[in-house]
């Protein structure tokens, strides 16, 4: 009967491993991401825009949306690759974009994709040596607080 002082029993740690288990999962369940707090609401849905690069122009389609965060989805159309899409503010006027947004290369017949996101003022989308495509950017585009966003 020697043996029998000698077996543990997993009851006592178990439980008190059960219980720090606990504590920790509690203590974290507050923890969580500050964005938006401040407004306590939602930014503007995105907004999609089609710039189209044929030839020797850049076309974009709407010309003018309201500011927030946009997507610009790009279509090379032209002969050659374009090295660089870049978004920024015209002339170095205040407002449109806060820094420059850029995309590329794209490949002839490719596409590609250019997010920012876009304050009150005038963008210009220049792509390699091709006619810049002005963005008019209005007031900012309400929050999609309380939207139901649908596919």
């Amino acid at each position: 009967m020697r043996g029998r002082g000698h077996i543990k029993t997993a009851g006592r740690s178990g439980a008190i491993a059960l219980t720090c288990l606990g504590a920790v999962a509690a203590s974290t369940a507050g923890c969580g991401d500050a964005r938006n707090t401040d407004k306590g609401f939602r930014p503007p849905v995105t907004h999609i825009v089609a710039l189209l690069l044929d030839g020797k122009t850049a076309r974009i389609s709407p010309t003018s949306v309201g500011g927030g965060p946009i997507t610009i989805k790009i279509t090379n159309r032209g002969n050659v690759p374009i090295r660089k899409v870049s978004l920024h503010s015209r002339d170095g006027l205040p407002g449109c974009v806060t820094t420059e947004a850029a995309a590329g290369p794209i490949l002839v017949g490719g596409t590609g994709t250019l997010t920012a996101t876009l304050t009150e003022g005038t963008c210009e989308v220049l792509a390699d040596n091709r006619a810049p495509a002005q963005l008019t950017v209005t007031a900012e585009r309400a929050s999609a607080q309380n939207d139901l966003l649908l596919p």
